[in-house]
């Protein structure tokens, strides 16, 4: 009877032992984050209603590319103009996808949620990157933050806004400036 109590003691902390360590938290096992790059389209030509990119934008285009499109990339968007698209294009080619053209209409906020609704459709705990325009961009990062950013002025193509989106939807939104000839992500 003995021998039977002292080894239900030893199975049930063996058990607990058990069942404690697989309810610890494994940072391996936690929920990814997916993480938005927005940026405004690079440099355009000046001439036209949809112009192509300037040599400058060509090279800020590929910079992109090499500073996050390396690896992990499951969607890159860009809207119906050519220097969005050709903004993207780099990116794209380096991460094995394609441009998704997501069109503007003219209420910036449904544009914005349906860019929303697409990203956690197809790219949740991944990386996404999203060329826009002055405008697109700051309504992208209000439907995701619920805050305003400093509005992108016509010259300005150097503003980085990265979004890190938990799964219980938490948003945390980091801005900073990139430098065109600088690949180091």
């Amino acid at each position: 009877m003995r021998m039977l109590l002292i080894w239900s003691v030893l199975m049930g902390a063996s058990w607990l032992g058990g069942s404690a360590h697989a309810v610890t938290p494994d940072s391996e096992s936690a929920p990814p984050v997916t993480t938005v790059v927005l940026l405004r389209h690079a440099e355009k030509q000046a001439v036209g209603k949809d112009p192509e990119l300037t040599d400058a934008g060509q090279a800020r285009a590929a910079s992109i590319a090499s500073r996050y499109c390396q690896t992990g990339v499951r969607l890159v968007v860009a809207t119906e103009y050519r220097r969005t698209q050709a903004t993207a294009e780099p990116c794209a080619k380096l991460a094995g996808q394609p441009v998704q053209v997501l069109a503007i209409n003219q209420d910036l906020n449904a544009y914005a949620d349906a860019l929303k609704q697409k990203i956690l459709a197809e790219a949740a705990g991944g990386k996404v990157l999203v060329i826009g325009h002055s405008n697109t961009v700051p309504a992208i990062i209000q439907a995701w933050t619920g805050q305003a950013v400093t509005p992108i002025s016509d010259t300005e193509y150097d503003r980085w806004f990265e979004l890190q989106i938990a799964t219980d939807g938490q948003v945390r939104l980091q801005e900073s400036r990139y430098d065109a000839t600088d690949s180091t992500p």
